[in-house]
């Protein structure tokens, strides 16, 4: 038997979960395929994109409320927001409000996306200078942030969960500490103030998952895992 982790993260959740040693427990992150993935250059007017489901634990309206406050200092005037994520009946009435009350204050500057397959998601990655998802509790893992990787386009996230490990594997992330409106708000600020430091992560972004998060180097660790046991 064996047990395996995601992520560094996970698996010291699930040791002190289980009360074992995280030696005992088999740290394997999941890939992706970074040919299934193109670059391209950065919009010419500064865009965040929301990547996730459009949840409370996701953070979306900390988001919104950080893009707004961010477009009232000079030179962010016109900022742009896209959304895209998947949802439940349950997330309508938390989402509805927010998406309301953005096309009222940033009107032609906001876009609900709502296709979600995977061709529509590198659609989406191609408008963004950057990601943004500020979720509320640690994740085990964080698809959309190697997506956004993959693609050439940097992502924001708390520094909790599994975020840090993925911005230090890739290079790409922008993490900051306290995951308020205006922390975010100061965060974006200072990333799309600085072009050249933005579209330098997102060159590493693409390199750190091709040279860490390739499905191949996935399927290579999982080989070498199940080599330790013998055949019954």
């Amino acid at each position: 038997d064996a047990l395996v982790a995601v992520s560094g993260y996970y698996q010291q959740v699930m040791a002190e979960r289980l009360d074992i040693s995280p030696q005992s427990i088999a740290f394997i992150p999941m890939g992706l395929n970074p040919d299934d993935y193109s670059t391209s250059a950065a919009p010419a007017l500064p865009t965040i994109g929301f990547l996730s489901r459009m949840g409370y634990e996701y953070g979306l309206d900390i988001l919104a409320e950080a893009v707004v406050r961010l477009r009232r200092r000079a030179g962010f005037e016109k900022l742009k927001l896209r959304v895209t994520g998947g949802k439940t009946g349950n997330d309508e009435a938390f989402i509805r409000p927010i998406r309301e009350a953005l096309e009222r204050q940033m009107p032609g500057d906001v876009l609900f996306q709502e296709g979600y397959d995977f061709a529509s998601r590198q659609a989406f990655f191609r408008e963004l200078s950057l990601v943004a998802v500020p979720v509320r509790k640690p994740q085990a893992y964080g698809m959309f942030a190697l997506e956004a990787c993959a693609s050439g386009v940097p992502f924001m996230t708390p520094k909790i969960g599994v975020f840090p490990e993925i911005a230090e594997g890739t290079q790409a992330g922008i993490l900051y500490n306290s995951n308020t409106p205006e922390d975010l708000e100061q965060a974006l600020a200072d990333s799309l103030s600085d072009f050249a430091t933005l579209s330098q992560r997102g060159k590493k972004g693409r390199q750190g998952v091709e040279e860490n998060y390739s499905i191949n180097k996935t399927v290579d660790k999982m080989a070498e895992l199940f080599a330790q046991f013998k055949t019954i």
